[in-house]
């Protein structure tokens, strides 16, 4: 990074955890906030889809090499971190649910549809679709 800068270059690069540097603001953010500015705005990939918002905002403290820190948002990475988050909580109720049936091992991974699962562990069909009786 000091060759590129030294010679009028600029550079983008992504920060490693394992930098001292990460782990100081990561600390810094605990107790302030960062002042994120919209940087640019994307249409989505799809028509119907949410345009992609990018913000940024200067970290307090530059690289341990005199380098400026900025931080980046993307609206899709948000969103794609919701729905992950999202997920693990689902299957955590579900597998937290005393009055569920167990979901057979070879057909976890099948499903991918949250009606299906939710229909599953409503107690109307198990996955061969048959009834399942005394389930609240």
């Amino acid at each position: 990074m000091t060759h590129i800068h030294a010679r009028g270059g600029r550079f983008l690069s992504v920060l490693p955890r394992s930098r001292a540097e990460d782990s100081q603001i990561r600390q810094w953010a605990q107790s302030h906030a960062f002042e994120f500015t919209e940087a640019t705005r994307r249409p989505g990939k799809r028509g119907g889809d949410p345009d992609q918002v990018y913000w940024t905002a200067p970290a307090p403290i530059p690289t341990s090499e005199g380098h400026r820190i900025v931080w980046v948002r993307s609206s899709h990475k948000h969103d794609c971190d919701a729905e992950a988050r999202r997920a693990r909580i689902e299957r955590g109720m579900i597998r937290a649910c005393p009055d569920c049936p167990p979901i057979p091992e070879g057909l976890r991974h099948r499903l991918r549809d949250r009606l299906h699962l939710a229909e599953l562990h409503r107690g109307a069909t198990d996955w061969r679709g048959r009834l399942l009786l005394g389930l609240a």
